[in-house]
């Protein structure tokens, strides 16, 4: 006899933050604000709020230094203090969006699962790179974004299997559209308002279906199998522009193109399967020691601030031809072969848990934004520097990392809560392998990853308990994280 549907969860959020700034002029002072607003509940038992409100004021000192324009300006003494002129458009971010969750559980082997979200943000902010009240390099932005996600599962689970099979989808729009006014350069040069206008507008639909079951041999021996089939195709528009006269329409100006860089429309669909095994061995309660090799994929897509007129004639016909403008704009899907070995266990009688994992991974096709030279008047020196993502080749990250987490005490004060200790330690050994540039340069032995320090720490909290609508639930079938919230993995 089924159950009656039940729509488990119901999730909506709005954040708003403005702020607002002027030109400081000596001894003026510049004000601040933000605000937030949170809210989720679930239906129908409680509701949480969170609201936070932040307020700041500096103030410039006195000190004088030449700024190279020809005018002096007073040095600040905090590096968080400033004299940028720029104040259009306004700082303002805006957040919202909602989710659903239904469950139907037909029986004690099956139940059905549909996950519904939606949502999009908005930023407007003014970037002014010299922070200095002379128009150049001022960059007003803006970004919008949109997501739509549906999901539709089955989770079945059994005497010695279970597992999870479904479908994904999800249609997103990401769109940029940016000034650079070059004001100071422009009246040299005879432009006056001189702006480089970038506009970029990209469309990605993706679906995937899916399935993940494990079977349990004995107490001790499980096996894990799963696959995923993903396609995505990726809608891009790229448009630049030299433009004179100030602002672009977007920030509320007129100015007129003079000349156009990029005028790109492009569409391509990338797919991949990607499988994942892994068997456990559990010699008791307490210990859980497991090998798992996975493969992962990142989909493709286009630079949305790619330059179509520095596409090189790669055949040497002395025409750049659409198709090559084509492959210059677009860079392929990352890929990645991954081995995991690893050793999870509680000691003390559940009052500190461990998790130790070594991992390896073959990266190919590993996709990196960067910069390169481009010679705009054929004499042969590379004059300005143009912004790409390229597929960097080959590249090997390999790492270990251990966490945990220990009660020293329980029990304290009138609420009763815990102190506890949870730590994270890391080494990630990351390098390049093959690394071909997009003038076609073999450059691996020059290159670095980013983003890659060696990283550890501690942290000492007072668990979930206690606080209402919060609860530490059981380790996240997901990551060795555990669960602070409901159903959300940390």
């Amino acid at each position: 006899m089924s159950k009656p549907f039940l729509l488990s969860k119901l999730g909506i959020f709005l954040v708003e933050n403005r702020e607002f700034t002027k030109a400081i002029e000596p001894q003026a002072m510049q004000q601040g604000e933000a605000l937030e607003y949170v809210a989720t509940f679930e239906v129908f038992p409680e509701f949480t709020e969170a609201l936070d409100y932040g307020f700041s004021v500096s103030r410039p000192v006195v000190d004088v230094a030449d700024t190279g324009t020809g005018m002096s300006e007073q040095v600040l003494a905090n590096v968080f203090d400033t004299r940028a002129g720029l104040n259009n458009p306004l700082q303002e971010v805006e957040a919202k969006g909602f989710s659903l969750l239904g469950e139907w559980e037909t029986n004690d082997l099956v139940m059905f699962r549909a996950i519904f979200a939606s949502r999009d943000d908005e930023s407007w902010s003014p970037i002014d790179f010299d922070s200095l009240p002379e128009a150049d390099l001022d960059v007003p932005v803006i970004y919008e974004n949109e997501q739509t996600s549906a999901e539709l599962q089955a989770v079945f689970s059994g005497d010695k299997w279970n597992g999870v099979a479904g479908i994904y989808y999800l249609d997103a729009n990401a769109f940029n559209a940016f000034d650079v006014i070059l004001g100071l350069t422009g009246g040299v040069i005879g432009l006056p308002g001189l702006n480089s206008f970038t506009l970029g507008d990209v469309d990605t639909k993706t679906w995937s279906v899916y399935g993940d079951f494990t079977y349990d041999f004995s107490e001790q021996w499980a096996l894990s199998l799963g696959g995923r089939w993903t396609e995505d195709k990726r809608s891009s528009t790229v448009l630049r522009q030299t433009m004179i006269g100030g602002t672009s329409e977007f920030f509320g100006g007129n100015a007129i193109p003079i000349a156009v860089t990029s005028d790109f429309n492009g569409s391509e669909t990338f797919d991949k399967f990607t499988p994942r095994i892994s068997l456990q061995w559990r010699p008791n309660g307490d210990n859980n020691l497991y090998a798992t090799y996975s493969e992962g994929f990142k989909g493709g897509s286009f630079d949305p601030r790619g330059l179509t007129t520095a596409a090189p004639d790669l055949d040497g016909d002395g025409v750049v031809s659409d198709e090559e403008i084509f492959e210059f704009m677009k860079f392929d899907p990352e890929e990645v072969k991954s081995l995991e070995f690893g050793w999870k266990t509680t000691l003390f009688g559940g009052r500190m848990t461990s998790n130790l994992a070594v991992f390896l991974g073959d990266y190919t096709d590993v996709q990196v934004p960067g910069s390169i030279g481009l010679d705009t008047d054929g004499d042969g020196i590379n004059d300005q520097f143009v912004g790409i993502t390229t597929n960097a080749g080959e590249a090997d990250i390999d790492g270990i990392e251990w966490e945990g987490q220990a009660i020293l005490a329980d029990n304290l004060g009138a609420s009763g809560a815990d102190l506890s200790l949870a730590w994270a330690i890391g080494y990630i050994d990351a390098e390049y392998k093959e690394f071909i540039d997009a003038t076609g340069q073999k450059v691996a032995d020059q290159r670095v990853f980013q983003n890659t320090p060696l990283n550890g720490g501690h942290r000492e909290d007072v668990p979930c308990a206690g606080i209402s609508g919060f609860v530490c639930g059981p380790p996240c079938p997901f990551s060795q994280h555990g669960c602070c919230f409901p159903d959300r993995c940390l």
